[in-house]
């Protein structure tokens, strides 16, 4: 089976002052549904006060072949 040349993923980034955006948390998007993703998004805006964003973003996927 032909794997994928990348994995795509939801980001939650907090907005740091004097840092900018960080990365919080991380969900693949075969693994996880936008529904969870902003059930934590949701957690995180009560938890802190600091502004927070939903990217996408795709990385190259370096798994090792079978072949």
């Amino acid at each position: 089976m032909k794997k994928n040349k990348y994995i795509y993923w939801w980001v939650i980034q907090t907005w740091y002052p004097n840092y900018g955006w960080e990365d919080v948390s991380f969900y693949d998007k075969k693994e996880s549904t936008w529904k969870d993703v902003m059930h934590d998004y949701r957690e995180y805006k009560i938890a802190e006060q600091a502004p927070h964003r939903i990217i996408s973003r795709r990385t190259l996927n370096e798994e090792e072949s079978d072949e």
